[in-house]
């Protein structure tokens, strides 16, 4: 049951990503290795595996075998760039890695602000967002406080020497957030 289960899913989402039966069956096979009951599948089999499936998940049928993947890969592309424009214009540094972004952590709340305008415009919707850490911008005042003040300890002179040679690398001054 779980092979058939891996197989279908892969199935389902080598076919949503592909622009022909012919070639989301071939990637199907393409991808297991020799012996796998997948490799040896026929289309007929498929066929039969896919219509099962469309059977229970009917509201997928017309996604299937129209590259969406390329579709949503440019919708993703136009949300990146408009993020990027708008925090290049800042010169606040950001980096997207796959479906994520990372940036400054006293400026996560404008990020997911600037990804639901990007994203609405884009898509005509708002997408959710989701954080594995909050930024300093998401969180209580009075921690807030508790971090500035734990950041003005002294530090140590390894620590300030590091930082002038950083300084006089980049050209540009390290801020403490206040």
């Amino acid at each position: 049951m779980v092979l058939q289960r891996d197989l279908i899913k892969k199935l389902v989402l080598t076919a949503i990503n592909a622009e022909s039966k012919d070639s989301a069956f071939k990637s199907l096979r393409d991808g297991y290795p020799t012996g796998h009951a997948g490799k040896t599948m026929t289309n007929e089999q498929l066929e039969t595996l896919l219509a099962a499936f469309l059977e229970r998940s009917p509201h997928l049928a017309d996604l299937l075998f129209t590259d969406q993947g390329g579709r949503l890969m440019g919708l993703d592309g136009r949300i990146s760039e408009f993020v990027h424009r708008h925090f290049c214009e800042l010169a606040v540094p950001v980096l997207s890695v796959h479906d994520s972004y990372l940036i400054d952590y006293t400026r996560v709340r404008e990020l997911k602000r600037v990804m639901a305008v990007a994203s609405e415009r884009v898509c005509g919707v708002a997408l959710p967002t989701s954080n594995q850490f909050y930024g300093l911008d998401e969180a209580d005042p009075e921690y807030v406080q508790d971090y500035i003040a734990f950041r003005q300890a002294a530090r140590s002179e390894g620590y300030l020497r590091r930082k002038a040679q950083h300084e006089q690398r980049t050209g540009r001054p390290v801020e403490a957030f206040v």
